[in-house]
């Protein structure tokens, strides 16, 4: 999509960093997951300015959506868990069902929510064909 933006990315090391940037007033905007902004934003010194979820984030209830900002776009930020391409089936099915688990917890979900993670467990095809 093209939003006629115009910007200059400048590289940082990690999204912390990069909010410290912005709550400093160094830069002027940046793209941040919520838990790495969220004490900027609680402190006065940020401001969220738009969601780039389907839905708006319960810890920035004010900032809305792309959607309702006339632009059908959501973004949502992959992680992903991968082994070697040698690695046998049942080592395969091993660690998808220990992720799958551990994804699935109620400590996972809740620290999710916490942060405003956002995502689905995906695995074997259903995950390739999201890569492409």
């Amino acid at each position: 999509a093209n939003f006629d933006l115009k910007m200059k990315y400048v590289p940082y090391k990690g999204g912390g960093t990069v909010a410290k940037q912005v709550a400093g007033k160094h830069i002027n905007s940046s793209v941040n997951n919520p838990s790495e902004i969220e004490g900027f934003y609680n402190a006065g010194v940020a401001v969220p300015l738009v969601a780039f979820t389907n839905e708006r984030l319960d810890k920035f209830p004010n900032a809305p959506t792309m959607k309702e900002k006339g632009q059908d776009f959501a973004y949502y930020m992959q992680r992903s868990v991968v082994g070697a391409p040698e690695m046998s089936a049942d080592a395969q099915a091993y660690y998808t069902a220990l992720f799958k688990k551990v994804f699935d917890s109620k400590e996972w979900q809740d620290y999710r929510t916490s942060k405003s993670l956002y995502g689905d467990f995906l695995s074997g095809a259903a995950l390739q064909d999201y890569w492409k």
